[in-house]
């Protein structure tokens, strides 16, 4: 044990009162025994009373660890982008929906979900009286194309297959004329965006 822990140890231990014991010299590195009119020594006398004059190492005083939050920002578990960008798909819905991210969660959700949903309804639903509003449509699916091309290549690992996911999958919910499919496409639609959006909020650099 170095003497500069053992002069910490010695500080921080509770001396029980002794009135017939002699005191030791300091000059031995150890303290006086406390009698009970003494006070407490502080942690300069017991540094004066260490060997080598007194001289104490800080560096054995940092024994305490950073706080576990901290450590986890710092360790594997922080997201980077790059990070992300190599995360296959069911990691990506892990990561979105874990305990600890559920504000990117919820932002995520909002944010991605609503640029499919609001593509459908322009194309279903306003299109014919305003063509012009084909110009946000095609704003739409530029964002949710790239989003679904992601996560499907993640997924699959194969660029043409990522492709034509995409292809299908965004040509169902702009261009079905059954209901329930292209319904079942836009839940997908909103599914995948949400999660990438959700994974993208949490990416730092």
């Amino acid at each position: 044990m170095s003497a500069s822990t053992e002069a910490v140890m010695a500080w921080m231990a509770i001396y029980t009162p002794v009135n017939d014991t002699p005191d030791l010299h300091p000059a031995e590195g150890r303290l006086p025994l406390l009698n009970a009119n003494q006070s407490r020594p502080t942690l300069a006398q017991v540094a004066a009373t260490a060997p080598y004059g007194g001289e104490m190492s800080t560096l054995s005083l940092n024994l305490v660890s950073p706080p576990p939050a901290l450590s986890r920002m710092r360790g594997p578990n922080r997201l980077t982008r790059a990070r992300a960008a190599n995360m296959g798909a069911v990691e990506q819905m892990k990561r979105a929906f874990a305990a600890g991210n559920r504000l990117s969660a919820f932002m995520g959700v909002i944010l991605g979900g609503f640029i499919p949903i609001a593509v459908y309804a322009l194309v279903h639903f306003e299109v014919a009286d305003q063509p012009a509003l084909w110009v946000m449509v095609v704003g739409g699916l530029a964002f949710s194309a790239i989003s679904v091309f992601k996560w499907a290549e993640s997924a699959f690992h194969i660029v043409l297959k990522a492709l034509g996911f995409v292809v299908l999958l965004e040509g169902t919910v702009t261009f079905a004329s059954q209901r329930w499919l292209s319904l079942a496409g836009l839940a997908i639609l909103v599914t995948i965006n949400s999660v990438s959006a959700a994974v993208a909020l949490q990416a730092k650099e």
